[in-house]
């Protein structure tokens, strides 16, 4: 009896399902697998999975339905769902898609078993960040292999489509699709090595974690991703203020307010410019070595090599800073004022634009049509209009107010906690952050939105758990 109750626990706790989606998130944004045709089995099999998921949750609610603000997540789909009625003559199939991934990021990333050891929710943490670090290391290191053999490609897969390999164009873009997708990805991937190096007793397992975070450092900078580089300043400041808020508060002559959290803050805000200053130096280091070694002759023949130097081609003659995202935020502007209410959809967005602003910067621009707003507010707010976002921004402050309360709770009684809180936190600001320049939270199936949702429901589940403290460390 006790096996099979292990094994339900194991099917349908949701790690197991967390591990797949991670998987599907980075086939998914790889230039190599992303296109194949045996993808839709994956995808299908992902749905399958967490649509029994979602029926088992349903069947033992009770477990779940205490998530915090789990109710206000439910309604931000149900008013998904009256986007879709609304918009059915742009696409039904579309629309269900996008509220697929929506329902499985709330009820199966988001909620929690809310009766589940804090012990074994750190584990499953653990687990799932070491999977994710591992994907990331793989990508990045095989990235920075092709960047090492000076391979570039451009692939034509279509009239519209091309895919982009190695390094091409002034950036690396490895075995991803997009570079600044793929720097918030090393990101968080480099948050966890930092957590791992931390907490750890194993040598080996800290070593390891080193490599990790280096390989995902020179994939940042060979990225040349500005997002990348504004999300890292972001998360490593939240990672560090609440990693030294613990320190302080563990010396109790020194529980004031100024070092509690001045201090502190001044501290993570010095890391997290120097980290900037050390990227950005380190992208211009190599600059100058590559058209040094270039000028002089830096192939066996005698004559110039290629320019590898990192630098986006159009930088020079483009005046658009924003790499064309005020033109497509101004076209969100446009669909918005057409369908304020409920949106049109987020799968549904080019052909409602097609509809009702034919005229808009996203389907009348010399580069392709744009199917997402580069802006997660703005993609809820087109999306869903002003019912979704309303409802989306509720949820929003409902988690901000449970974590502010966690956070006074954490340095007060439980500090070994604080560690989990620092990397769940900065997880959540690098996300967070970089949502603002891309669409990359809500309504997609990527790596960054099921760690993004799955970080969330563990940080809501910290705010449950108020009675024992949390090992510091682990084998």
């Amino acid at each position: 009896m006790k096996e099979r109750e292990r094994l339900t626990d194991i099917i349908f706790s949701g790690a197991v399902f967390k591990v797949l989606y991670i998987t599907l998130g980075f086939l998914s944004f790889n230039g190599y697998t992303y296109y194949q045709p045996w993808m839709r089995y994956i995808t299908w099999g992902v749905v399958i999975y967490g649509t029994l998921i979602c029926a088992y949750r349903l069947i033992y609610y009770k477990k779940y339905l205490k998530t915090p603000h789990l109710i206000l997540g439910i309604m931000f789909i149900a008013s998904g769902f009256f986007t879709l009625l609304v918009n059915y003559k742009y696409g039904l199939i579309e629309s269900v898609q996008g509220l697929v991934w929506l329902t499985l990021q709330m009820l199966v990333l988001y909620a929690v078993d809310t009766q589940k050891s804090r012990e074994k929710t750190l584990a499953e943490l653990r687990y799932i960040g070491t999977f994710f670090v591992l994907l990331t290391s793989l990508s990045s290191l095989t990235s920075l292999l092709m960047f090492a053999k000076r391979f570039g490609k451009l692939v034509v897969l279509s009239k519209n489509e091309v895919v982009m390999r190695g390094f091409i164009l002034g950036r690396l873009w490895g075995v991803f699709t997009d570079p600044n997708y793929a720097s918030v990805t090393v990101i968080i991937s480099g948050l966890f090595s930092l957590y791992f190096i931390k907490k750890a007793n194993s040598i080996l397992i800290k070593i390891l974690n080193v490599v990790a975070l280096l390989a995902s450092f020179l994939y940042l900078v060979f990225s040349d991703s500005r997002t990348g580089y504004v999300t890292m300043f972001a998360a490593v400041a939240v990672f560090f203020f609440f990693s030294l808020s613990q320190k302080k508060a563990k010396k109790k002559e020194m529980k004031n307010l100024i070092v509690l959290h001045i201090v502190p803050s001044l501290l993570a805000l010095s890391l997290a410019v120097s980290s900037l200053a050390f990227t950005v130096a380190t992208k211009k280091a190599y600059n100058y070595a590559v058209t040094t070694h270039s000028s002089t002759g830096g192939t066996s023949s005698g004559k110039p090599g290629p320019n590898f130097e990192i630098k986006r081609e159009s930088e020079e003659e483009s005046t658009d800073i924003s790499n064309r995202r005020l033109s497509i935020w101004n076209s969100g502007k446009e669909i918005f004022l057409k369908a304020p209410v409920f949106g049109v959809g987020f799968r549904n967005i080019v052909a409602a634009a097609k509809d009702k602003a034919p005229e808009t910067y996203i389907i009348n621009n010399d580069f392709t049509d744009f199917n997402a707003f580069h802006n997660m507010w703005i993609d809820i707010l087109v999306s869903q209009g002003l019912v979704g976002l309303l409802t989306f921004l509720l949820f929003a402050l409902a988690c901000a107010h449970s974590l502010f309360k966690t956070y006074k709770r954490l340095l007060k009684k439980e500090l070994e906690g604080i560690g989990e809180f620092a990397l769940l936190s900065s997880i959540a600001t690098a996300c967070l952050v970089s949502s603002l320049f891309l669409s990359d939270t809500v309504f997609v199936n990527t790596q960054n939105s099921v760690i993004f949702w799955t970080a969330l429901g563990f940080l809501m589940n910290m705010s449950l758990h108020k009675d024992t403290p949390v090992t510091d460390s682990f084998e």
